[in-house]
């Protein structure tokens, strides 16, 4: 989700935020830590080419709870 309109013209990356499941951490090899996560669960998002699990920085995410 991104308060931008998104199109093939736009600058990447933009900020936006989505929710996905955290499957590990791990830490990269300077030491930051980083999150392997899956972005096809809850909202079915995938990449182009139909990717749906990523390696990113783990500052990088937000924690939300569940109400």
């Amino acid at each position: 989700m991104s308060v931008t309109n998104l199109t093939r013209q736009s600058v990447y990356p933009q900020l936006g935020l989505f929710r996905c499941r955290i499957l590990s951490r791990s830490a990269d090899g300077t030491g930051r830590p980083t999150a392997r996560i899956d972005t096809n669960d809850p909202w079915s998002i995938e990449s182009v080419d139909g990717c749906s699990v990523f390696e990113v920085f783990a500052d990088q995410l937000r924690v939300v709870q569940e109400v």
